[in-house]
């Protein structure tokens, strides 16, 4: 399939994966197989079971996924997507509430993938290593995107072992793990700039990357609270499993006008829009993080 195959304003779930040789289950939502680089758009992927891939599953494949929500699904690895040898593009998508065996419930990536996150927000998910999002010998790029809430063995947020993430205007908070809140690197070389690392426990250690806010708090609008031992019984692939249900409040991750954030970002890489659509810079200079503060308007009398 081509660009110009399209699936949209669909709901997707109860799925179970596609059967292959390797007794395996794959794609509980989505399977795009060599080659193939459909465009999926306003999709609600939702409630599915696989081995690989609860909502999405890419071999050798680069599909574009716009606007939707891959949320609630049971895997080993992948809850959102899973990436082998692929390019997918994920375009302000939400991918929240996965639960993993193994490694990252939203978003797993090896063998040369380079999948590329736009404006997503992945929050309240669960597994070994990579509550977020990690990579094996791979190069996933995050722009403008919210990791909150997440919880890993490894890697609250992210988990790169051998693997060269980027994160550029993204929002690291409130993450958890037994080791690396935030971030948990192995072998791996990271690039991060522009991003605010806050309340990620344990602390991750700070990036000798550009403009980064690590040690002072960035002051949002609400930070939110997270419960890491809340689950809840849902139907996934017509099986009754326990599901996290970490997000007790919903943060709202705005800085306040006094943030430290405001206008310290570096504009080299920065992205012409933040995660709302509103352009960068707004002030002064770039804002760090994934939201640009709104410009403050004088009044004229």
């Amino acid at each position: 399939e081509s660009e110009a195959s399209a699936l949209e304003g669909f709901t997707l779930t109860g799925g179970i994966g596609t059967d292959t040789e390797k007794e395996s289950l794959v794609g509980g939502g989505i399977c795009c197989l060599e080659g193939s680089r459909p465009t999926l758009r306003n999709l609600i992927v939702v409630f599915n079971a696989a081995t690989y891939g609860g909502a999405l599953y890419c071999i050798n494949a680069s599909p574009t996924v716009e606007d939707s929500t891959l949320s609630w699904n049971s895997v080993t690895c992948g809850g959102g997507a899973y990436c082998d040898a692929s390019s997918p593009v994920l375009i302000r998508c939400k991918i929240s509430g996965n639960k993993g065996t193994y490694a990252s419930s939203g978003v797993h990536s090896k063998n040369g993938s380079s999948p590329l996150l736009l404006g997503c927000t992945i929050t309240g998910n669960t597994t070994y290593m990579g509550g977020g999002v990690d990579c094996f010998g791979s190069s996933p790029v995050l722009v403008n995107c919210v990791l909150a809430g997440n919880f890993a063995r490894q890697g609250g947020a992210l988990y790169a072992a051998g693997g060269s993430p980027v994160l550029q205007n993204c929002t690291v908070s409130g993450n958890s793990a037994e080791e690396g809140g935030g971030l948990y690197l192995s072998g791996s070389v990271s690039t991060l700039a522009n991003c605010i690392l806050w309340q990620n426990e344990p602390g991750s250690p700070p990036p000798v990357d550009s403009h980064c806010l690590v040690s002072q708090d960035p002051l949002f609008v609400n930070p939110g609270q997270y419960d890491f031992g809340r689950f809840k019984s849902l139907i996934i692939g017509g099986n009754q499993g326990e599901m996290p249900d970490f997000v007790v409040e919903e943060p709202d991750l705005h800085v306040l006008p006094e943030s430290p954030a405001i206008d310290a970002g570096s504009p080299d890489g920065s992205p012409e829009d933040d995660i709302e659509g509103n352009p960068r810079p707004t002030g002064r200079g770039v804002d760090i993080g994934a939201y640009e503060r709104p410009p403050v308007l004088e009044a004229s009398f």
